[in-house]
């Protein structure tokens, strides 16, 4: 049954038209929950095969992107995708693999996994038709079992779903949601700066974030010019803290900040003097980083702890995004009058008949109890 309601979330996921890095932080973690793993990583390839973007749950040290990254050189082709291509030929999509000793000797497990403390792997190549997408990776530690039969078959299951949930056309505007607010996430890390905007102090989680507010995708030419971009945008924080502190004289006033909006999703970075004395050269900033989503991803997310049925649960994302009962029936592929049915049901539990309602309610319900049985009947009864 779990697996059941985790594969109707991941099908939605991949059907809120939003993109691949929009929703990939959320298909990872639920990716992990279908087959429970220590950490996961996707990446994309372009149609020559090469990494063109990157997204992983452990920020691996940048020597180690380096890796990834680097050119085929003399010594013959980067291991890392050589073995990818042999498994993007074979007519499986799934793989395993764990770690023997000869296999600890590699640059591969020195330079990658030894650094997720990965000693067993699940690869699973994402494709349209035939052409390879990218991949997506899960990893587990030395004390945890390996991947089993089973849980290749459930990987390869989402394959599909996936491959769909990267078309990335609604950033060109194929795909427009209803609600384009954003709602926060868990995501989020402090950092400090010197007065003049240079890192003082940068945790390996507000680097990652940095990361993604930086650049729109991950590959070997946007990272050459990574730290000159987080150098700018820091300095521009740090002058507008600075600004608003000499015309205020008054260090209570909101901290200025910066909403950067890309493919990754909306991020919210706000700057606070952390010294007393603002004027002395070693005056130091602390700016925090908070990752926000689209408000549809955040609903999809926010319904798995709702106790609502698989099939209540897309009828409720349709509607929040806007869908006419004709137009639920064809996604749900049932009749006019079975569609009207679902919507009215939902309407019952969710105590209401207006569709704008329903994505606050479902937030709601999110964080706490169903309605009582009294108020569903009044409300079905009004």
């Amino acid at each position: 049954m779990k697996n059941t309601a985790l594969l109707a979330h991941i099908r939605q996921l991949c059907c809120l038209g939003l993109g691949g890095r929009a929703i990939m932080p959320a298909l990872l973690k639920a990716a992990r929950e279908l087959v429970p793993s220590d950490s996961a990583e996707f990446f994309w390839v372009d149609a020559c095969g090469e990494m063109s973007n990157h997204y992983a749950e452990q920020m691996l040290p940048a020597d180690v992107m380096q890796f990834y990254f680097r050119r085929v050189d003399a010594e013959g082709e980067h291991p890392f995708f050589a073995s990818f291509r042999t498994r993007a030929a074979q007519p499986d999509p799934v793989t395993t693999l764990t770690v023997t000793d000869a296999f600890k000797r590699t640059d591969l497990y020195r330079s990658v996994m030894q650094h997720l403390g990965a000693e067993h792997a699940l690869y699973c190549v994402i494709r349209e038709r035939d052409r390879p997408l990218g991949q997506l990776s899960l990893y587990r530690g030395k004390k945890r079992a390996q991947f089993g039969a089973s849980e290749r078959a459930a990987i390869a299951a989402i394959a599909g779903y996936i491959a769909h949930g990267l078309d990335d056309s609604f950033g060109a505007g194929k795909h427009t949601a209803v609600d384009q607010s954003y709602r926060d996430t868990d995501h989020q890390a402090m950092l400090t700066l010197k007065r003049d905007g240079t890192l003082r102090h940068c945790s390996s989680a507000a680097r990652r974030l940095l990361q993604y507010v930086t650049l729109d995708s991950v590959n070997r030419g946007t990272l050459a010019h990574q730290d000159a971009a987080i150098g700018g945008l820091m300095r521009a924080l740090a002058d507008q803290l600075t600004a608003v502190f000499m015309q205020r004289e008054d260090t209570t006033v909101t901290p200025p900040a910066m909403v950067v909006t890309n493919r990754w999703g909306r991020f919210v970075l706000r700057a606070y003097w952390l010294t007393d004395d603002v004027h002395t050269p070693d005056a130091l900033i602390g700016v925090q980083i908070r990752r926000q989503e689209p408000m549809m991803l955040r609903l999809s997310q926010a319904m798995q702890r709702v106790s609502l049925s698989p099939q209540q649960k897309e009828v409720g994302l349709l509607l929040a995004q806007g869908k006419s009962n004709p137009e639920i029936a064809g996604a749900l592929g049932v009749s006019l009058n079975t569609a009207n049915y679902h919507v009215k049901q939902l309407f019952a539990k969710l105590n209401t008949h207006e569709r704008t309602e329903v994505a606050p309610k479902l937030l709601g319900l999110s964080d706490g109890a169903m309605p009582s049985r009294a108020s569903q009947q009044s409300g079905a009864r009004g």
